[in-house]
C-alpha cells in the first residue's frame, strides 16, 4: 500500500467511516506505517496518540515532539503550528495560523480543532468564542475525541455557547471512550464530585486510573492523592508513592515534592523503602536546580529545615538564584553562611547528621573558606567514613588530596626542597596517588562520581599512567550510572577520538544527556551544535533557549551567543538592541569576538547611534586580544577624518601594520594609501 492509502485507512479506522469499525490501535499501526514513508499527516496523528495515548500508547512529550517534527519536515504544516505555537514574531505566527487553516479549511480534522485553540489563546488573533466554537465542532461532529474534550470545555465556560452541563457531560465521555486521557481524567472528576450524574467514586477513581495507566501526569498526581488521604480509596502510602513516581518520572515538580516528603517523614511502607531512597538519592545528585530549590523551598514553609537543606545547597550550588536566596532567608539562614554562593556551616553538617551529606557539606565548608583550612576536625569526619568504608568519605577525601585542598606543604625557598626533604614534584605525586587509592575505593562501590574523577586521573595521567582506553571505560559506567560530569567526559572523548572511535554522533547524543541534568558546559556545546546546524527551525530555537539559560547565570560565551541569535534573528525575534545588550555583557567579561561585533555595531549604528569612539573602544579591545579584523577596524578608524585622537596617524600605524603583519590584505592597503611607512621611527612606537 501506497503512503496516501495506509494514511487514508489509518482515517477510515479512527472515525469510523466507509463502513469500517473505530479500531484505534489498527488505526495508529497505518499512521505510523504512512509516517515511515514520509506521509507528514499520518505522522501527525501518530503525534496525537502520544499526546492523549487513546488506549493504544504510553502518553510521551518527547514522542509527541519527535513525529510533529516529522510531520513539519514532511510538509504539515498543522504541526509546524503546533511546534512554534509559541514564537513571539507575529509575521510568524500568522504564517503558521494561515497554513494551519488552509489544512483545515481543505478537510483535515487535525487543523481544525488547532485552528480553534488559535482563536481562544493566540496573542496576534482577536479572541474570538464564536469561531472557537465554530471550529471545535466541525473536528468535533466528525468524531475527533480531542475537539470532543475541548467542546465539553466550551460548554463548561460557556465559550462561544449557553451553558449546559448534560452537553458537557455528553462530549467528555464521547471522548474518554475514545481513549482521550484528559477526558478520561475529567469525567472520573465529574462522577466525584457530582457535578453532574451524581456520586460514584468508584466510577470516578475507574475512569481516573484509565488516564493514569496512560501516562497522564495529572491523573496520577490525583491517584497519588486519594491513596495518601485514603480519599474514595484504602489508604495506602506505597500506592500513592507509586503513582507520584510515575508523575515525578515526567518532570511534575508537585508529584516529585510529594515523593521527597514521604521519604523524609517516614510516611511509607516496606514495599516502598528502597524504591524511595535509589528516587531520592537520584533527584538529589542528578535533578535540575530549579526543581531541588522547589523541594527545598516546600519542605521549608514546612518547618523541616534540616530536610531543606541539602535541597536548597545543591541548586545553590549551581547558581540558581532562588536557591541562594532561600538560604539567606528565615527559617533556613541560621543554617547556612552565605559568601557569595551557598556556604555551608561546618557545624550543620555535624549536628543535624545529614547522612552521606555531612562529608560532602564538611569539604564544601574547606572549599569555600567556612573552615580556615583542612584541619583536624574536617580531617576526622572524612576519616571516620572511609574507616568504615562510606563511598561518599572515601570519594570527598579523595577531592582534597585531588585538589590538595590548604596544603601544609612548604618549600624553603632555595633549594625548592619541602620541610620533609622532598621536592614539590613528589610531594604532588604522592597527592595524586592517594587521592587514586581513595577514588578507586569509592569507585568499587559504584560511586558515579568517583569513577568519573578516577576516569580524568587516567586521562591526565594524575596519580596513574595516561590511558584513554581506561579513562574512557569509566566514564562510560559513571555515564550510564546518569553522572552529568562522566557524560560530558564522555561526549568529549567521543568528539576527539581520544580512546574511542571518533564520533561527532555519539559525542552530542552524550552532551544532549549532560545538559538535560543541567551540567552547564554540555548545555554550552550541544546549543554551539545546535546553533551551528542548518537541519531545522526546531534546532536554532532550542539553541536560543540553551543558550539563554546559560547567559542568565552569567555564563559569557553564551551571552555572546545569545547576542548573536538576536542579531541574525535566529531562533528568535530579530533585535539590534536586544543583540547590543548582551554584546555589552559578554565583551565586558572580555569576550573577544563580542567586542569585535560592538565595535561594530556602533561603527554601523546597528541597535545604537553611530558613535566613533565607542567602536575605537570595543575595536581596540578586540584587537588587543588579537582578533586581526578588529586590529584592521581600529586602524581604518583612527584614520578617518573625524576621528579626534590625539596622534591618530601613530596609533592607526600600529594597528594596521600589526593587521597587516598577519596577512590582513584590506589592512595592507589602507596603510599604503595613508603612506604610514613615512612616519618617523619614534613615533611608531605606540
Amino acid at each position: 500500500m501506497t503512503s496516501e492509502q495506509l494514511f487514508k485507512r489509518g482515517e477510515d479506522l479512527f472515525y469510523g467511516r466507509n463502513g469500517v469499525n473505530i479500531d484505534k490501535t489498527e488505526a495508529f499501526a497505518s499512521f505510523l506505517s504512512a509516517a515511515k514513508m514520509n506521509n507528514g499527516f499520518a505522522a501527525c496523528y501518530v503525534a496525537r496518540f502520544y499526546e492523549q495515548g487513546y488506549d493504544v500508547v504510553t502518553i510521551s512529550k518527547s514522542m509527541t515532539k519527535k513525529y510533529d517534527q516529522i510531520a513539519a519536515d514532511n510538509g504539515c504544516l498543522t504541526s509546524r503550528a503546533l511546534l512554534y505555537k509559541d514564537e513571539k514574531n507575529e509575521e510568524r505566527q500568522k504564517e503558521l495560523f494561515e497554513g494551519c487553516l488552509k489544512e483545515a479549511e481543505g478537510g483535515f480534522v487535525v487543523a481544525c480543532c488547532v485552528v480553534a485553540s488559535w482563536y481562544w489563546q493566540s496573542a496576534f488573533l482577536h479572541w474570538s468564542e464564536c469561531d472557537t466554537f465554530e471550529w471545535y465542532s466541525k473536528a468535533a461532529e466528525q468524531g475527533y475525541a480531542d475537539a470532543q474534550y475541548e467542546l465539553c470545555i466550551c460548554y463548561d465556560i460557556g465559550m462561544g455557547v449557553s451553558r449546559s452541563r448534560e452537553k458537557e457531560f455528553e462530549l467528555c465521555k464521547k471522548a474518554a471512550e475514545q481513549g482521550h486521557a484528559c477526558a478520561q481524567c475529567q469525567l472520573g472528576g465529574y462522577y466525584i464530585d457530582q457535578r453532574i450524574m451524581g456520586y460514584s467514586s468508584e466510577k470516578g477513581i475507574e475512569w481516573i486510573t484509565k488516564a493514569a495507566k496512560q501516562g497522564l501526569a495529572s491523573a496520577q498526581c490525583f491517584l497519588g492523592d486519594c491513596y495518601y488521604k485514603g480519599n474514595n480509596v484504602e489508604q495506602s502510602y506505597d500506592d500513592a508513592v507509586e503513582w507520584w513516581i510515575m508523575a515525578a518520572k515526567q518532570e511534575d515538580y508537585s508529584a516529585t515534592y510529594d515523593v521527597i516528603f514521604c521519604y523524609d517523614t517516614g510516611r511509607y511502607g516496606e514495599k516502598s523503602r528502597d524504591k524511595l531512597k535509589d528516587f531520592y538519592r537520584d533527584i538529589l545528585e542528578n535533578g535540575t536546580a530549579n526543581l531541588q530549590s522547589y523541594i527545598g523551598w516546600k519542605l521549608a514553609e514546612k518547618q523541616l529545615c534540616e530536610k531543606a537543606l541539602p535541597w536548597c545547597i545543591r541548586a545553590a550550588e549551581k547558581g540558581y538564584r532562588s536557591a541562594i536566596e532561600s538560604l539567606q532567608e528565615a527559617p533556613l539562614k541560621k543554617f547556612v553562611e552565605i559568601e557569595g554562593k551557598a556556604i555551608p556551616r561546618y557545624g550543620v553538617a555535624m549536628c543535624y547528621g545529614l547522612a552521606d551529606e555531612r562529608y560532602g557539606l564538611a569539604l564544601k565548608a574547606v572549599e569555600y573558606g567556612y573552615v580556615d583550612q583542612f584541619n583536624d576536625d574536617v580531617r576526622q569526619v572524612l576519616q571516620e567514613g572511609v574507616s568504615q568504608g562510606d563511598k561518599i568519605a572515601e570519594f570527598n577525601l579523595g577531592v582534597c588530596y585531588d585538589l590538595d585542598v590548604n596544603s601544609e606543604w612548604e618549600c624553603d625557598n632555595e633549594g625548592g626542597m619541602g620541610i620533609d626533604g622532598n621536592t614539590f614534584q613528589e610531594y604532588q605525586e604522592e597527592q595524586d596517588c592517594c587521592a587514586v587509592s581513595l577514588y578507586e575505593k569509592a569507585a568499587k562501590q559504584g560511586l558515579a562520581i568517583a569513577l568519573n574523577n578516577l576516569g580524568v586521573c587516567y586521562y591526565k595521567g594524575k596519580g596513574v599512567m595516561v590511558s584513554f582506553e581506561k579513562a574512557v571505560e569509566l566514564f562510560s559506567k559513571a555515564a550510564e550510572q546518569g553522572c552529568a560530569e562522566a557524560q560530558y567526559n564522555l561526549a568529549l572523548c567521543y568528539y576527539f577520538g581520544n580512546g574511542v572511535e571518533m564520533s561527532v554522533d555519539k559525542a552530542f547524543e552524550w552532551y544532549g544527556k549532560a545538559a538535560e541534568l543541567g551540567f552547564a558546559d554540555a548545555q554550552y556545546n550541544l546549543a554551539v551544535h545546535y546553533y551551528n546546524s542548518e537541519d531545522s527551525e526546531c534546532d536554532c530555537v532550542q539553541a536560543f533557549e540553551l543558550f539563554s539559560e546559560l547567559a542568565d547565570k552569567d555564563v559569557p560565551g553564551a551571552q555572546y551567543f545569545v547576542a548573536q541569535c538576536y542579531y541574525n534573528g535566529r531562533g528568535v525575534e530579530q533585535s539590534y538592541e536586544k543583540a547590543v545588550e548582551w554584546l555589552t555583557k559578554s565583551a565586558n567579561k572580555d569576550v573577544a569576538n563580542a567586542q569585535y561585533q560592538l565595535g561594530n555595531c556602533y561603527y554601523n549604528g546597528q541597535g545604537v547611534e553611530y558613535s566613533l569612539d565607542n567602536a575605537l573602544k570595543w575595536y581596540v579591545e578586540a584587537g588587543s586580544n588579537d582578533v586581526l579584523e578588529a586590529k584592521y577596524m581600529a586602524g581604518k578608524c583612527y584614520c578617518q577624518d573625524d576621528c579626534t585622537a590625539v596622534r591618530r596617524f601613530e596609533i592607526a600605524e600600529f594597528w594596521l601594520r600589526s593587521a597587516s603583519e598577519q596577512g590582513h590584505q584590506a589592512a595592507k592597503k589602507l596603510y599604503e594609501e595613508k603612506n604610514l611607512s613615512r612616519l618617523p621611527e619614534e613615533n611608531k612606537r605606540v
